[in-house]
């Protein structure tokens, strides 16, 4: 499971969760980074049906959190805290289905769980469903249902739903075209610290849609989006430095050094 996507699942059972003393003290230790404390902790819980410590002691397996890593114990827990109702669990058997890690891969498999998940609102699972049903994977390829869940998660504030949404509206797939909707997205999800998004803004204001034409912009977003990871963003802020003279390029250069320290990617 991707650190993001932990954090958001470590949120999630922090506020949705009844509580068990154990568990909260497994998931207290967890989320300090004290793993040894977190496994003595949770290890109890193992053969009981407390779906938060099933999902917990799944994580734990998966991302090898003073373990060895080890994708079949993982899945056999997320099973469990799935089968209790769990949606992070849930969320995360998905995962493992979709990436076929400690099972096969089965796309089908995938969206099931998925689509469980994000029927409780787990948002980077409702994105997930959403990248399904435009590619057509484990369901038939579908516009309309992917820009659905993309909104869902993208209400929620999840980066990665903004900007596919933006995507969405930007060609006008499953959605009515507006390139001022999809403009507000990238810039939604850019100041959250999505790459893609970040150039995507990049882009916007150095053709001129939906913003004013400027380079200086143009390069500042290009360079906070390579800055975090985006390669092709590299090529675009060189050609908008192309464009600025040399008292511009340094303004652009400051102001790139400002987003980069603001919109990171949130952990």
């Amino acid at each position: 499971m991707k650190i993001q996507l932990w954090t958001a699942a470590i949120s999630l059972l922090a506020i949705a969760s009844t509580s068990n003393a154990g568990v909260d003290e497994g998931l207290a230790a967890l989320d300090r980074g004290d793993f040894k404390t977190a496994l003595s902790e949770l290890q109890p819980f193992a053969e009981t049906s407390d779906a938060r410590a099933q999902f917990l002691l799944g994580a734990i397996y998966e991302n090898g959190f003073g373990v060895e890593q080890d994708f079949n114990k993982a899945v056999k827990f997320y099973q469990r805290g799935a089968w209790l109702g769990d949606a992070s669990a849930q969320a995360s058997l998905a995962q493992m289905y979709a990436n076929g890690r400690g099972v096969e891969q089965d796309s089908k498999e995938a969206v099931k769980w998925f689509r469980k998940a994000a029927e409780q609102g787990v948002a980077w699972a409702q994105y997930n469903l959403g990248v399904h049903y435009e590619v057509g994977l484990g369901v038939p390829q579908e516009y309309s249902e992917a820009a659905r869940w993309y909104r869902l998660a993208a209400d929620q504030g999840y980066a990665r739903g903004q900007y596919q949404l933006g995507t969405m509206y930007s060609a006008g797939r499953g959605i009515e075209q507006n390139q001022k909707e999809a403009a507000n997205l990238f810039r939604k999800a850019a100041e959250q610290g999505d790459a893609k998004a970040q150039r995507m803004l990049g882009f916007l204001y150095a053709m001129g849609e939906t913003v004013p034409k400027n380079f200086s912009e143009a390069y500042a977003w290009f360079s906070v989006s390579a800055a975090n990871g985006e390669k092709e963003a590299v090529i675009d802020r060189d050609d908008a430095a192309k464009k600025l003279d040399a008292a511009d390029l340094k303004s652009a250069q400051i102001s790139a050094k400002q987003y980069f320290e603001k919109y990171q990617p949130k952990k």
